[in-house]
């Protein structure tokens, strides 16, 4: 008990001096270029430093374990939607996980949370402070930078500590958003160039986050259109096309362009109209919790609704005033923005709360382009710390919760998963293991250190009814039959629609036993 109680007072202190630092550099005047790349390093290690020790906990949403999974394959077997498929997760994001191994050394919670930090979530930060400075004066910036930073570097909210599949086009957006405020301020084409390319990465990264890139690329066609030869508009086409052509190639010699098209295309098609309507209250839902998602985002909320609604009456003032188009043409991006970006959150229709990823981005650059054109604000030291003061107290109000992650660390010795600790005492390293059931119980695969038998981490678009449920059956007893994983897992609580592991096919069954019935859990080992 001691070592927590030390561990949280030095986290504490810690975060009191780091933060209290960083704010005293933030509102000096007149600060050196040395000032200057200081804040930058002490923001960037403070997202850092703050959400390290949250790394440590286990499975906090079932993406995680699925996307471990699938790291893992693809370190052993690196040929996408062959030896794994990822279903509505883009195929580069195993890919990009995978890095984890060589890296950091091993492929799990922590490994892939700071893989996050590292290349997505920090240099995301980074890259909408370069966005404004490009565009404005280093104030307004600055105050985006310190915004941005304490906001990301509090959240302790299990959907956002863990690693989720929005991680990555975070990083994608983010690269956008530099990239169009470089043109915007009558930089290189090159950047034209790295936004269309990276807009053609995102449909596989996540499908979810195409609208979102795709509404940038238009802002670059009304920023360039007055200079764009035929030349230029070959060369950024040719770009936007290169992701796809690359992954035509790979599916056209590999032979997946069936599969690439039904559990890729075809299935996130079903999964995104699946809940019927529109729900556009669903990011409110999200942030204050409903009967369905009970858990309130509670560190977020204070930035989200500080942010938009500062955007949404300061912008409104612009549009209402007499200033140039240009700069209300900037307005009109944001709010356009943070529409398609709300689209995109609501699209699916699931109240998934990570999907709020979506926002950080577009928000904060949002925040910077308003107040670059109302001038005066950063300008004015009343409207200055009208926005610092507010950002610091939403980060200090979570001082005194105690961290998650040194509790977790400091923890008494929890019973063994009991699935688990069977598998680990029949399996041999080389052994895979096959999922009749759904994603509660993809972290067997994490705690045993075993790759899946299947190209499917667990069994729901089997189970479930749909059009697609033959194609996806028939995979499944195809990779049973090549692979012959050592264990299959059936999940025995079906529902009255779902379809039962007995009745596919029993001819591969006769090759297995059951062994144990552990928690409604049937763990068949291969004879």
């Amino acid at each position: 008990m001691n070592s927590t109680r030390y561990s949280h007072k030095i986290y504490f202190a810690l975060r009191i001096i780091l933060v209290g630092f960083l704010f005293v550099l933030v509102i000096r005047k007149n600060q050196s270029d040395q000032q200057k790349i200081v804040i930058i390093i002490l923001s960037l290690l403070a997202v850092f430093l703050f959400r390290l020790p949250n790394t440590v906990l286990p499975e906090q949403n079932l993406d995680e374990s699925f996307m471990i999974a699938g790291a893992g394959v693809m370190v052993n077997d690196p040929f996408v939607f062959k030896s794994f498929d990822g279903t509505t997760i883009g195929p580069i994001q195993y890919y990009v996980l995978a890095t984890a191994y060589w890296l950091l050394g091993s492929i799990n919670y922590t490994s892939i949370r700071i893989i996050g930090l590292l290349l997505s979530i920090i240099p995301g930060i980074f890259f909408t402070y370069k966005a404004i400075r490009f565009l404005y004066n280093y104030e307004t910036a600055k105050l985006v930078l310190f915004g941005y930073t304490l906001c990301m570097a509090g959240i302790t909210f299990f959907e956002f500590v863990g690693y989720s599949s929005e991680v990555l086009p975070h990083l994608v957006i983010s690269i956008e958003m530099l990239c169009l405020s470089a043109i915007m301020s009558g930089r290189q084409f090159v950047y034209a160039g790295i936004l269309c390319f990276m807009a053609g990465l995102m449909p596989y990264a996540k499908l979810q986050g195409v609208p979102i890139a795709g509404v940038i690329v238009i802002f670059l066609g009304i920023e360039l259109y007055r200079q764009l030869t035929f030349r230029r508009f070959f060369v950024l086409v040719s770009l936007g096309l290169l992701p796809t052509i690359l992954a035509g190639i790979y599916l056209y010699l590999a032979d997946l362009f069936p599969d690439f098209y039904a559990s890729y295309l075809l299935f996130n098609l079903s999964y995104s109209n699946s809940s019927g309507g529109l729900r556009w209250s669903l990011p409110w839902q999200m942030l204050f919790g409903n009967a369905d998602m009970p858990n309130v985002a509670s560190d977020l909320i204070p930035f989200f609704l500080f942010t938009f609604f500062s955007i949404s009456f300061l912008g409104a003032r612009l549009l209402l005033s007499k200033i140039a188009f240009v700069s209300k043409r900037r307005v009109i991006y944001v709010f356009i923005l943070l529409g398609i970006a709300w689209f995109s959150v609501i699209k699916s229709g699931q109240g998934f709360q990570h999907y709020l990823f979506f926002f950080f981005a577009p928000l904060f650059w949002g925040l910077g382009i308003i107040l670059g054109e109302n001038r005066q604000i950063v300008s004015s030291n009343l409207y200055k710390y009208g926005f610092y003061i507010p950002f610091l107290l939403f980060f200090l109000l979570q001082l005194l919760n105690k961290n998650k992650g040194i509790e977790y660390a400091y923890r008494p010795l929890e019973r063994p998963d009991p699935i688990a600790l069977l598998i680990r005492k029949l399996a041999q390293p080389s052994d895979q293991i096959s999922i009749w059931g759904h994603g509660n119980l993809a972290h067997i695969y994490c705690h045993t250190g075993l790759l899946p038998g299947t190209r499917d981490v667990f069994a729901s678009r089997q189970i479930n009814p749909s059009t697609l449920q033959p194609y996806f059956i028939r995979r499944y007893m195809d990779d049973i039959r090549r692979n012959r994983p050592r264990f299959i897992l059936e999940d025995t609580h079906y529902k009255d629609y779902q379809t039962k592991f007995n009745s596919i096919d029993s001819s591969f069954i006769s090759a297995y036993r059951v062994h144990s019935i552990l928690d409604g859990v049937k763990v068949y080992v291969r004879e």
